[in-house]
């Protein structure tokens, strides 16, 4: 049974990353080695889409399977609008800023699974 490592992400003193580009540099790796599935827990505040919310997630930086894999979720009470999708096998959150529509969140490695956000 595989492992389960949970990090908070916000601007709280206790969270253990202040955005998920830093998780994704400390979490990236051989989830399946390491019998593992790491979690990124976003915390119900504003996420500022230029730097918390900012995440490229490639396959090459990660190895992952059905039971050893990511999981970018949303706290109790936080919330994020936006268009979620799977487009050309690259899972995506989209938000509209200033009238165009911009990639926030663009994952390419597998297995990856996004929870809790609203739309």
């Amino acid at each position: 049974m595989p492992t389960t490592v949970v990090s908070t992400i916000g601007s709280d003193g206790g969270d253990d990353y202040s955005t998920l580009a830093s998780w994704w540099t400390a979490k990236q790796g051989d989830l399946v080695t390491d019998d593992e599935i790491q979690v990124a827990e976003l915390r119900g505040e504003e996420h500022d889409v230029g730097t918390a919310m900012a995440l490229n997630m490639a396959n090459a930086d990660a190895t992952t399977d059905a039971t050893r894999y990511y999981i970018i979720r949303t706290m109790s009470g936080a919330e994020f609008t936006g268009d979620m999708g799977d487009l050309s096998s690259v899972a995506r959150i989209k938000n509209n800023m200033n009238g165009t529509v911009q990639s926030v969140i663009t994952c390419n490695v597998p297995y990856t699974r996004f929870e809790d956000f609203s739309n």
